[in-house]
This record gives C-alpha cells, structure tokens and sequence, in this order.
C-alpha cells in the first residue's frame, strides 16, 4: 500500500522546486513578486492536503471511468462522465 503524503514533507524547499518547475513550463512567472504570491497561494495546509493527494485523486478517477467505460454506464451519467474525462485532461495536459 502506498504511503500517503503528508504536509510535513511538503515543505518550503520542495514548494520552490514544484514552483521553479512550473516556472520552467509556463514561462509566465516575470518576477519575484509572483513567484512570492504563489508561494503564498500555496502555504496553506488545505491547498497542501490537496497538492499532495491530485496523484491518488487522479488515478483514482481515472479508474472510475474506466469502470464506468468497461460496465457501458458512460451513457447514464453522460454529463458527469464528460467533467471527469475533463478534469482528467486538464491534470494531464491533454487536449479535451
């Protein structure tokens, strides 16, 4: 079983390097007032909670759809099957 992330080992050091990371990727961060704003932005336990648990979130809703693929369910919750394949693209940088 996987250990689950806590917010103890995300820390100040590890923040930076996800922001130095997303810096990279984006080229929008222009200055240290932004990278300080984002850094602000995430220093806040419940926004640290859910930056460590998007990996399981994911995989999780991944399965789901794949359950409700495999089962023929997608028609049912059609609107809903569309958000979840929506919100699995945009966390892995896909087209929709």
């Amino acid at each position: 079983m996987k250990q689950k992330p806590t917010v103890k080992a995300i820390n100040r050091k590890s923040i930076k390097r996800w922001v130095k990371r997303l810096k990279e990727l984006t080229g929008r961060l222009k200055n240290e007032d932004e990278l300080q704003e984002i850094m602000e932005f995430l220093n806040s336990p419940s926004r640290l909670y859910l930056i460590a648990a998007a990996p399981e979130l994911l995989e999780t809703l991944e399965s789901v759809v794949k359950v409700c693929d495999d089962l023929g369910r997608d028609g049912v919750f059609s609107h809903v099957m569309a958000q979840a394949r929506a919100a699995i693209a945009k966390a892995t940088g896909e087209k929709q």
